[in-house]
């Protein structure tokens, strides 16, 4: 994938109102102007991150998963969760925004070494 523009990227994700739905600790979003009924947040210090391809998937194909995060959030307030309420933007995002936003997203999650990678290899970031 061609390397994006994270500070474009961001501006994608207020263009496209994702901010809406989505939480970044850090990052200064627009108001939403409203409450929404669950907010996910992206962004975080794991073991695990996704990939850029993950990241595409995610914004292309948001149904391909459902965070289980948002179906229980749905479930305690009794609705189904069948489909993320996510928008599909393919007919209105350039191919450059959604690089551009995945570099962004990309951005805001920071992979942790286990333990054992830092013991045996302090040099290793």
């Amino acid at each position: 994938m061609p390397e994006g523009d994270a500070d474009a990227g961001r501006q994608v994700f207020v263009d496209f109102r994702c901010y809406n739905c989505h939480d970044i600790d850090g990052v200064d979003l627009p108001d939403r102007g409203f409450e929404p009924p669950f907010v996910m947040k992206i962004g975080a210090r794991l073991h695990r991150v996704k990939n850029s391809g993950e990241l595409l998937t995610a914004v292309v194909y948001p149904d391909h998963v459902i965070s289980p995060k948002f179906v229980a959030a749905m479930k305690s307030a009794g609705k189904q969760a069948d489909l993320t309420p996510m928008p599909n933007y393919s007919d209105e995002m350039t191919v450059n925004e959604l690089i551009d936003l995945v570099a962004f997203l990309n951005d805001q999650y920071t992979r942790l070494l286990p333990t054992y990678y830092k013991s045996h290899y302090p040099a290793v970031r």
